[in-house]
């Protein structure tokens, strides 16, 4: 299931809840280490492992759990090495890299524990900590609330992991996605197909599980570079059912699980298959040559979009923006709104500031303070964020002053670009404005774009039908027809030309100056900014690198509309019936 698909309110109620309280350990455990040594910002860019360490030192008392020793803050911080992660189940059994499943212990203590469970690494060991006492410490932090029941249940798991069942148990319950999201698709499917009496049998797989397996066949996937990994991934989902693990040449699967020997038909125990031999098996590739195949298929995708047709929408946005004014152009003013966070400094600030840090407030009006803020970039240019990276060395980024106290630095405001259609709300916030400034709220990008064909002059022509100009009748939304006429006179669109189609958001566009130079793309809005402007994205990937906006200029001797159906075929739209006809 794609990870954006919509989840049910109360799911996503808990996904939140979850996400503060994942928050909210975090800091309490960094407090309650430093409080123990107060240890600075820097040994975090030393010790990759330090915040997950603190936060399983938090949740186990500060007890190693396989061996009931105290561990100290000071050595956690200072000698990393003595301390090492571990996967309470084997990962290569349960698939599982969550929290849920990692403990913080003593490297010797993981080394002799190896892919054995709790369960059995205490039952074959001898000295003070009994697994009735580590029984005993595990209960005692799932009732002070430290772990969560599924943790207890993972520590405390007893079944012997070396059993096909149990191990089949564990990939079973990795393969099945239980979100409510996937839950709905998948009982419309097995509807669908039960009351056709096909078949086809559906399944849905956790995309950790897809992910696991992406990696161990490396193969990996960028989601700004193209839409194609969705089927990239559906292809793995697929060939799940087909693992090495299932089809092992001499060894066979039962309905039932049991592992049997296809020649002699006999039931072996799962201790047949060696660790080895099972690694191997959920490593390798489901049939030779599968990635290959996987990259070539990347240029046979298709893709299919939902057009928007949604009229009853508002005209502006919620946003109010505030304006700077050059040459005469009024300019939109953006804003970068934490400095700190890895995500935006990589995707808004830094695209911007090699683009050209002229955009920038900061560099016009107050150069030194930008001074300081390149020097940081310089100072730290292997840090995925140099300003976070000199947050926790030295604090927070402060703005130049001669006494070195300036205002701290978190956000930077740019020139974004020049304001389009906008609804003026400066009269609304006069009293908190500085003279000679405006703000507004932007308008909402016109509805659809109707084309038009000039056969005298043999060009085409695209006028904004913007969603004002509907109201809500019994027949449904409906377009004013008087408000409709006079855009045509505005845009100078005459009872002579013909109507072609109307261009909705989504829709697939095709133009060029003759059949060899055709070009398609999504198209996205009427651009108003001039006379047959329109803005277009990419149909492999979610947008260009930089906004596109393309001019349908009298050189363009072809535009056609296509539509896909939901497989991706694509066929020339239907002709549509002219608006100016609609009474």
């Amino acid at each position: 299931m794609p990870r954006d698909y919509q989840t049910s309110e109360d799911e996503r109620k808990m996904i939140e809840k979850m996400q503060k309280e994942n928050e909210k350990e975090k800091k309490a455990a960094l407090k309650r280490a430093r409080e123990e040594y107060p240890f600075p910002d820097e040994a975090f860019r030393n010790h990759k492992e330090l915040a997950t360490k603190l936060r399983l030192w938090y949740q186990q008392d500060q007890f190693c759990v396989y061996s009931g020793r105290k561990i100290s803050v000071v050595d956690l911080v200072r000698n990393p090495n003595q301390f090492e992660i571990d996967h309470i189940i084997p990962q290569s059994v349960s698939l599982d890299d969550s929290l849920n499943n990692k403990v913080l212990c003593f490297s010797e203590e993981n080394q002799k524990k190896g892919q054995q469970t709790p369960f059995y690494y205490h039952k074959g060991k001898s000295g003070n900590w009994t697994y009735e006492q580590y029984k005993l410490f595990v209960e005692k932090l799932f009732d002070k609330k430290k772990i969560s029941n599924k943790k207890r249940e993972l520590l405390l798991f007893e079944e012997d992991i070396n059993k096909w069942d149990v191990r089949r148990g564990f990939i079973a319950r990795n393969l099945v996605d239980t979100r409510y999201a996937s839950r709905v698709i998948l009982n419309s499917y097995q509807q669908y197909f039960g009351n056709h009496e096909m078949g086809t049998k559906v399944k849905v797989v956790r995309g950790k599980f897809t992910s696991q397996l992406r990696k161990k066949w490396k193969i990996f996937k960028d989601r700004n570079e193209s839409h194609s990994h969705h089927a990239i991934d559906a292809l793995i989902v697929a060939a799940t059912a087909n693992l090495r693990l299932w089809k092992k040449n001499k060894l066979g699967i039962s309905d039932e699980g049991k592992v049997y020997d296809k020649e002699t038909g006999e039931i072996l125990p799962f201790e047949k298959l060696t660790a080895s031999e099972y690694n191997e098996m959920m490593n390798k590739e489901p049939y030779l040559n599968f990635k290959t195949k996987l990259q070539n298929i990347e240029t046979k995708v298709k893709y299919s979009y939902k057009v928007s047709k949604k009229v009853n929408r508002k005209i502006s946005n919620d946003t109010i923006y505030s304006t700077r004014e050059r040459d005469g152009i009024d300019y939109i003013v953006g804003k970068i709104k934490n400095i700190y966070d890895v995500k935006t400094y990589k995707d808004q600030f830094l695209k911007r500031y090699k683009k050209n840090k002229e955009q920038f407030l900061m560099y016009q009006h107050d150069p030194q303070t930008f001074a300081i803020l390149e020097s940081i970039m310089a100072t730290y240019p292997d840090a995925e964020n140099p300003f976070l990276a000199y947050k926790k060395e030295h604090g927070v980024i402060r703005k130049y002053a001669k006494n070195k106290a300036g205002a701290p630095v978190t956000s930077l405001k740019f020139i974004d670009g020049a304001l389009g259609q906008k609804i003026d709300v400066t009269y609304k916030n006069k009293a908190a404005l500085p003279k000679n400034k405006k703000v507004v709220l932007q308008s909402i990008k016109p509805y659809r774009a109707d084309v038009y064909y000039d056969e005298g002059n043999k060009r085409y022509h695209l006028i904004g039908v913007k969603y004002s100009l509907f109201s809500f009748s019994k027949q449904g939304y409906v377009i004013n027809p008087i408000a409709y006429q006079k855009l045509l006179e505005k845009e100078q669109i005459h009872s002579e030309m013909k109507f072609c189609f109307s261009l909705y958001r989504e829709d697939i566009i095709e133009s060029g100056e003759d059949p060899d130079s055709l070009t398609r793309y999504r198209f996205w809005s009427k651009n108003e900014s001039g006379k047959n402007k329109i803005e277009v994205k990419p149909i492999e990937k979610p947008n260009f690198e930089d906004r596109k906006v393309i001019t349908i200029t009298k050189k363009i001797k072809i535009l056609n509309k296509y539509q896909t159906d939901v497989l991706g075929n694509s066929f020339k739209a239907q002709e549509e019936k002219d608006p100016r006809s609609i009474e």
